[in-house]
């Protein structure tokens, strides 16, 4: 699904609760609220929005939309000009760039609570990669003109949208630090246990056990190393009894995920 269908669809969920109209110039509010205040998503509790004044951040909760997406579907496409600014309510995204020979890499992941496309809106420039829905997932959206027009009203909230870009930038230089000094195992099992915690069924019996949401060349390319590379390893996991690898099926053992408490996030973004 492209982008530009995102907005139009009508399997947008339908507004729970009405909120007051404020007036804020000429900008278009809607009257009704597609958000419920007793659960708001993270698109209204960016702490971006922290210094508004109260009238903004009831326009920013009357702009927000919530969709679900399947697996397989696009949020955008590489290129495409910015519909808005995303954030992940659950499920996963994979951030994909290609060049003009057609080849493409995995550059990231982003979980619940990340914050995608605010850059392009920003810079009003085209998207620079294509996000993936990579496991099922929900998000709330803000529309691209709403957040403009909110952004030339308040320079703290301008600051504010600079400040995260930094901040993410010096989360990539993190992950880039590591794939030097941290060695493919270690890396491998940190990734494992991030993807376990967003894609594992919380209802089966074997919690131990996932579906990879990604192919073995993905992951390499996530590690910085080869998928020859990446297999060796698996290999050395299974022999040692860490993991067990049928197909997409992974099971990680219990005295791995023990360590869960010593592994940082820096892969999933």
């Amino acid at each position: 699904m492209s982008a530009r269908s995102f907005w139009m669809n009508s399997d947008t969920e339908k507004s729970r609760t009405e909120l007051p109209l404020c007036n804020v110039g000429e900008i278009k509010l809607y009257r009704k609220s597609t958000v419920d205040p007793a659960n708001p998503p993270c698109a209204a509790l960016q702490p971006i929005w922290e210094q508004l004044d109260e009238c903004d951040r009831d326009a920013i909760w009357k702009a927000v939309t919530l969709k679900r997406f399947s697996a397989g579907q696009t949020l955008y496409l590489q290129g495409d000009d910015s519909p808005g600014i995303y954030c992940i309510e659950s499920g996963l995204i994979g951030l994909r760039r290609s060049d003009e020979k057609g080849n493409s890499a995995l550059l990231r992941l982003a979980k619940t609570g990340d914050m995608l496309g605010y850059r392009s809106v920003r810079q009003a420039c085209p998207q620079h990669n294509t996000a993936e829905v990579l496991a099922d997932a929900k998000v709330s959206s803000i529309e691209s003109g709403k957040i403009r027009w909110l952004i030339s009203r308040s320079r703290v909230l301008h600051d504010h949208l600079f400040q995260k870009a930094l901040q993410d930038l010096d989360r990539t230089e993190a992950c880039c630090a590591e794939l030097l000094t941290s060695g493919l195992k270690e890396r491998l099992l940190n990734l494992l246990l991030d993807l376990h915690d967003t894609c594992v069924d919380r209802h089966q019996v074997d919690q131990s056990r996932f579906e990879l949401p990604i192919q073995k060349k993905d992951i390499a390319a996530l590690l910085g190393t080869s998928p020859a590379a990446l297999s060796r390893v698996i290999s050395l996991l299974e022999r040692d009894g860490d993991v067990s690898l049928k197909g997409r099926q992974i099971s990680i053992t219990k005295h791995v995920g023990d360590q869960r408490m010593m592994a940082e996030d820096r892969y999933v973004a």
